[in-house]
């Protein structure tokens, strides 16, 4: 037990002390600006364990990416060109989110784990997303519902999750996103929250 704690410890140190000395870029320097976040502040999404491929579900190291910025004064994950795979993600209080590539919902409904969203909040503030796509796989995700469904391991009410939803937040948002292919009627929901959803764009094809 204890050589497994110090294990631990040492990889939350290990992530820390990267996480703050990555380099100052120009691009982090232009993003910075426009998001409102100190450069130093930018963390890159693969410092986190965030896999690119579109076949890793990353939904652990996405949530320990937004939990650490959070928990360390704020600032922005920086998601790069690529296909992020994903169940639901809590983003938490100061955190943005800027995407350069594609982050695609999980085709299995119970990686969403009852949730209403990929990117989902509650109780939060100054939270933005930035740039990007968020994808959705629709269709995938519905018909897999239907499979549980028919196996009785989901009930017939099952909720389809959203993009992004937001509850009880405060200055939270989106920004030039595009979205596409939900599996929900809704791209996105805000529900009692202070949200802006700024030049995103549906571009599911019907």
């Amino acid at each position: 037990m204890k050589k497994t704690i110090i294990m631990i410890a040492l990889a939350l140190v290990s992530t820390l002390a990267i996480a703050q000395n990555q380099p100052v870029t120009r691009e982090k320097e232009y993003i910075g600006k426009m998001i409102g976040v100190e450069p130093g502040r930018i963390y890159n999404a693969s410092i986190f364990g965030v896999k690119s491929n579109g076949l890793i579900d990353n939904t652990a190291s996405f949530q320990k990416a937004v939990d650490f910025i959070s928990e360390n004064g704020g600032g922005a994950l920086y998601v790069s060109v690529g296909r992020y795979l994903t169940g639901a993600v809590r983003l938490k209080s100061n955190v943005a989110i800027y995407i350069r590539g594609t982050v695609v919902g999980s085709s299995n409904i119970f990686d969403y784990q009852g949730q209403k969203a990929i990117f989902w909040a509650e109780g939060a503030e100054n939270i933005t997303i930035v740039s990007g796509v968020i994808e959705g796989q629709g269709e995938a995700l519905r018909q897999n519902v239907r499979e549980m469904q028919s196996k009785g391991y989901v009930t017939a009410d099952c909720a389809l999750p959203c993009l992004v939803y937001f509850k009880d937040c405060k200055n939270v948002g989106m920004k030039n996103v595009i979205c596409r292919y939900p599996a929900a009627a809704e791209l996105y929901i805000s529900d009692n929250s202070e949200a802006n959803f700024e030049g995103c764009v549906d571009d599911t094809v019907h």
